[in-house]
């Protein structure tokens, strides 16, 4: 008999309801009483290789409250789904240190739907 459902399956489905999901936790369960997970678009440029975007999204996958990243080498695409609305401005910063040039994709906010 499962008391719970362990934290890992509860963000995974979070995750695959999408960026506006909110995950409960019922109150003196020592989790955390909702999680409200943004979805954060960014360009990034210098990448060459498969090499360069492990890097990236090792890096990313560090910052607190990153819950997932995906890239595409081809599109310059880093797609993040955070629990922290304010991680935007240290992810930018992580991929920046590395190397890479980093800004938001055009007609998107960082934190949001299109403009």
């Amino acid at each position: 008999m499962l008391a719970r459902p362990a934290a890992s399956l509860v963000v995974a489905l979070a995750l695959s309801l999408g960026s506006a999901a909110q995950v409960g936790c019922k109150p003196g369960s020592g989790g955390t009483a909702n999680v409200a997970l943004t979805t954060v678009e960014l360009d990034v440029q210098g990448m060459h290789c498969d090499g360069c975007v492990q890097a990236i999204t090792d890096k990313v996958l560090k910052v607190k409250g990153v819950t997932s990243c995906s890239l595409t080498l081809e599109g310059h695409t880093a797609v993040i789904t955070t629990s922290s609305p304010d991680a935007t401005a240290e992810i930018e910063t992580a991929i920046t240190k590395l190397g890479y040039t980093v800004g938001r994709k055009e007609g998107r906010r960082a934190d949001g739907p299109p403009d």
